[in-house]
C-alpha cells in the first residue's frame, strides 16, 4: 500500500484520509448533531412547522499538522397538509490544509406517520451528489524522502504517477426511520446505500468495493423539568444515545443536555470502543428566533503531543417563535 506523507510532517488526519485510495476516512459526525440531524438521518427533516436554516463550522486538532475543518449549512420544513417534510444540506470538508477537499449537496425528504394519539414514525429518504479533491502536487511520497533527515530534498522527483483526475464525482443515497412520542425518540439512518466509489487515486482498485455504508442508531428524550422561576419556566433534561458503524469502525456518543429557558448546555462522552475519544461540553443560547451553540472536544485518547481538541459552533435560526406548546413531540433540543 501507497502511504501518503504531508510535507515536513505525518499528521494522523491526513493519513486517515490519503491511505487506500482515500476511502477507508469516516464520515463525518458533528459533535453538536441536534443541530445538524440530517448528516444522520432523513427521517429528521421536518421537525419544524415553519422553515429552519442551520449552519454549523468545525475545527478538529488544531494543534496538530494538516488540521481538519468542516462546514455544513441546512435548511428544513414540515408541511402539515401533505404530512411530510423537506431538507437540504450542503457540507465541505477541508482535511491536512487542502490537500484533501470534499463537497456534499444532498435533498431529504420524510413522510410522518400517526400511529395512534401518542407516537408518530417518520420514513426518509436521501440523495445528493458529492465530489472529493486531492491537490496531488502537494503530496510527499515515501521516494522523495531522505533516509539521512526524512525531508524531501529541493525538486525531488516521485515514481508516483499524477491521477489524469485528481478528483471523483459521485451520486450518493440514504435512508432513514425515526419513531417517536411526547418525551422519547428512536431511528436509524443508513448512508451510502449504493456504496460510491469517491477514491481519486487507483490504489487496490481490485479489491476495493466502494465507500461502506454508514449505520447510526439515535435514541434520546426530553423530561420537562418543574422549576419554580419566572425564567425558567420551560426548562427540560435531553439525555441522547448515538451509536455509528462504517465497516470497521464504531463510535459510541452518550450524553445529557439541559435547556433553561434561554440557556443550554450539555456534557457528553465520544467513544470509538476499541479507546475514549473525547469528552464535549456544550454552552449555548436560545434568544427569540436565535440559537447559537458552542462545544469542545477534550481530547482523552492516545492521540501523540497535544491535539489542541476540536471547536464547534452552530447557529439555528427558525422563522417562528419556536413555542414547545406548538409541538407534541420530544425535539425542543433540535430547535
Amino acid at each position: 500500500m501507497t502511504v501518503l506523507i504531508l510535507r515536513y510532517t505525518v499528521s494522523l488526519v491526513s493519513l486517515l484520509l490519503l491511505t487506500s485510495g482515500l476511502a477507508s476516512a469516516q464520515d463525518l459526525v458533528f459533535s453538536q448533531f441536534y443541530t445538524t440531524p440530517l448528516h444522520l438521518s432523513p427521517a429528521f427533516a421536518g421537525n419544524t412547522i415553519s422553515p429552519r436554516f442551520s449552519a454549523n463550522y468545525r475545527l478538529q486538532w488544531p494543534s496538530l499538522p494538516g488540521k481538519y475543518e468542516s462546514f455544513s449549512v441546512g435548511y428544513d420544513q414540515f408541511f402539515r397538509k401533505y404530512n411530510s417534510g423537506i431538507g437540504a444540506t450542503i457540507l465541505a470538508d477541508d482535511a491536512g490544509d487542502g490537500i484533501y477537499r470534499s463537497f456534499a449537496l444532498d435533498l431529504h425528504y420524510a413522510y410522518r406517520l400517526q400511529i395512534n394519539r401518542e407516537w408518530f414514525a417518520k420514513l426518509g429518504v436521501q440523495a445528493g451528489i458529492r465530489q472529493s479533491r486531492l491537490d496531488f502536487d502537494r503530496l510527499i511520497f515515501l521516494d522523495q524522502l531522505s533516509p539521512l533527515d526524512g525531508f524531501p530534498g529541493p525538486g525531488t522527483p516521485s515514481s508516483e504517477i499524477r491521477p489524469e483526475q485528481p478528483n471523483a464525482t459521485f451520486m450518493d443515497v440514504g435512508a432513514g426511520f425515526l419513531l417517536y412520542n411526547g418525551s422519547f425518540y428512536a431511528g436509524l439512518g443508513v448512508k451510502h446505500l449504493n456504496t460510491p466509489d469517491p477514491s481519486v487515486l487507483d490504489i487496490n482498485s481490485n479489491s476495493y468495493s466502494g465507500l461502506s455504508p454508514t449505520i447510526s442508531l439515535q435514541a434520546g428524550g426530553e423530561l420537562p423539568l418543574k422549576i419554580n422561576s419566572y425564567f425558567f419556566r420551560n426548562s427540560f433534561l435531553s439525555p441522547s444515545l448515538l451509536v455509528i458503524k462504517q465497516a470497521d469502525f464504531y463510535q459510541i456518543h452518550a450524553g445529557a443536555y439541559l435547556g433553561l429557558e434561554q440557556l443550554f448546555a450539555g456534557l457528553s462522552f465520544r467513544h470509538t470502543v476499541n479507546n475514549a475519544d473525547a469528552a464535549v461540553i456544550t454552552i449555548g443560547l436560545r434568544q427569540e428566533m436565535w440559537k447559537i451553540g458552542y462545544s469542545y472536544d477534550v481530547t482523552v485518547s492516545g492521540l501523540p503531543g497535544p491535539s489542541g481538541g476540536s471547536h464547534e459552533i452552530s447557529m439555528v435560526y427558525i422563522l417562528d417563535t419556536p413555542q414547545p406548546s406548538k409541538y407534541n413531540d420530544c425535539f425542543g433540543l433540535f430547535r
